[in-house]
């Protein structure tokens, strides 16, 4: 298997933005009425707006697969875990958003406290956001598939 990238979705990113938008104008709408809390909502879309535009940006998010392990970049932070650290994938919904469950190897040292926190609160170790251009139970399936080629 060749290795893989999968970049972000530039169609879930820009209704993030449209909503951002549409939020400020209603902060500025606020505002002009007389409420003060109106800027509180402009300044809070308005460094959504800013965050959006940067996960736009070309590369800046993507899912690289290959026969050592997988790497997600969201903006500009970064993870990744090898196949020995990972179980297997799964879907979980979380608050109505689908996102790949990771299920971590009794190996994985990473992230020991947190990830019992995250199970406990959402029911999955650790996930991948439903921020790609793939459903996420085609890449549940397609994270599962390297990992059985490859994992030691």
């Amino acid at each position: 298997m060749e290795p893989v990238i999968i970049l972000g979705s530039r169609v879930k990113g820009l209704i993030v933005l449209l909503c951002g938008i549409v939020m400020t104008l209603l902060g500025c709408y606020l505002i002009s009425l007389g409420h003060w809390w109106g800027w509180v909502a402009i300044l809070f879309f308005s460094l959504g707006i800013v965050a959006t535009v940067l996960i736009l940006l070309p590369s800046v998010t993507a899912l690289k697969i290959n026969s050592e392990g997988f790497e997600v970049k969201i903006g500009f932070r970064k993870w990744s875990l090898s196949w020995a650290e990972v179980e297997s994938f799964s879907v979980v919904t979380i608050s109505n958003n689908k996102m790949v469950s990771i299920a971590l190897s009794p190996k994985c040292k990473k992230w020991r406290v947190v990830r019992k926190t995250a199970f406990v609160i959402g029911g999955a170790e650790a996930s991948i956001a439903n921020v790609f251009e793939m459903k996420p139970s085609e890449l549940s399936s397609l994270l599962n598939q390297y990992k059985q080629k490859f994992a030691p």
